[in-house]
């Protein structure tokens, strides 16, 4: 096992299981955790990635320090060899990759920019050869190849060099280039700033992200993982378990959110899933105390949920409906002072609070 392996598991047993040596259920896959919090990861950096983006670095240096010690060792030859087909020196991709077709016809295949152009004067004249002659279906597409190399920009007695484009100043950034190494695994869909931002404990928003994932061990869940377990909602004790049912469409869950719905005067369609909730969950006035409130809302509602339905399961003990319906307003009244708003300073004063000014 390399290094990098040894680390991560290191990372991944403390992240599901603390420092116990009981065996947990990692809930969600590395790769996904290693992507940015706006892809629905956590921002932990993959170990084997970073390496690659840390050596970068040394790749630059290679190429923009030519007094270094090691650059005296390895020798490359001037950066004027740029190679016309294979190397992104024009557009985002190679040549060879915008115009496949014309690759194929090119005659000097490995040939250099600087072998297929001269300058008349301050002008750069291009003088590409092709194994056969252009045919009418082709010239199209030969206008739009020479258009996209008169639009480049070459430098008659100025020496190549590299530019780290992703960064504004020219300059490579390891952060970056680890960005752009994540970036295959990365999708800007998931709802962050509604899971993170609101004001609750860590333990609470860590929740929800799993949740929002659909990966916390509901029935459906356990099942795929092949724990033999019926599949029921010990909620509704009707229809099977799953994070969308338990959470928002449990007639059980249904009265928590109408209660909230009209506490803050808002007319609702419940959605489809978690995603989909947090997506649209933005009050008027998000700034306001109320809106804060607002914005802790689903993860109070369903972390009760949560905890209800685990002493159910597990300990035998049900609350009735209105007994859920004041602990929910309870915790929430808790984090609403544990945010110092000053709106909270009772529970009457929250409801009122919350029902005028949202």
């Amino acid at each position: 096992m390399s290094i990098a392996r040894r680390i991560e598991k290191l990372q991944r047993d403390f992240l599901w299981g603390g420092l116990e040596e009981e065996h947990k259920f990692h809930l969600v896959n590395w790769h996904q955790i290693c992507t940015p919090l706006h892809s629905g990861g956590l921002g932990i950096r993959d170990v084997a990635i970073f390496n690659k983006a840390l050596l970068g670095k040394w790749l630059w240096r290679y190429s923009m320090e030519p007094t270094s010690l090691w650059r005296q060792v390895i020798d490359i030859g001037d950066g004027s060899r740029l190679r016309f087909w294979h190397d992104v020196w024009c557009g985002d991709l190679p040549l060879r990759s915008q115009f496949p077709s014309l690759f194929q016809l090119a005659r000097a295949p490995e040939a250099t920019v600087a072998d297929l152009c001269h300058f008349q004067g301050m002008t750069c004249v291009w003088d590409i050869a092709f194994i056969r002659s252009v045919q009418d279906w082709e010239l199209e597409m030969i206008d739009s190849f020479m258009t996209l190399l008169y639009s480049s920009r070459i430098r008659q007695g100025v020496a190549d060099s590299l530019c780290w484009t992703p960064s504004s100043r020219g300059l490579f950034e390891v952060r970056s280039f680890y960005s752009t190494l994540i970036h295959p695994f990365s999708q800007d869909s998931f709802p962050w700033k509604g899971v993170w931002k609101a004001k609750v404990p860590p333990r609470v928003a860590f929740f929800v992200w799993t949740l929002a994932l659909g990966k916390i061990l509901t029935t459906d869940n356990l099942r795929k993982r092949r724990v033999i377990i019926q599949d029921w909602c010990c909620m509704c004790k009707s229809s099977g378990e799953t994070v969308n049912h338990l959470l928002l469409h449990c007639p059980v869950a249904w009265e928590l959110w109408s209660m909230v719905l009209i506490l803050f005067g808002i007319t609702w369609v419940m959605p489809r899933g978690v995603v989909d909730l947090f997506n649209c969950w933005h009050g008027p006035r998000s700034k306001s105390e109320a809106g804060k409130i607002w914005k802790m809302t689903p993860h109070c509602l369903m972390w009760c949920i949560w905890q209800e339905r685990n002493d159910r399961t597990f300990n035998g003990v049900e609350k009735s409906i209105p007994a859920l319906k004041f602990h929910l307003l309870h915790i929430l009244l808790s984090w609403a002072k544990a945010a110092h708003l000053d709106s909270s300073c009772s529970l009457s004063d929250m409801i009122d609070y919350c029902s005028v000014c949202l």
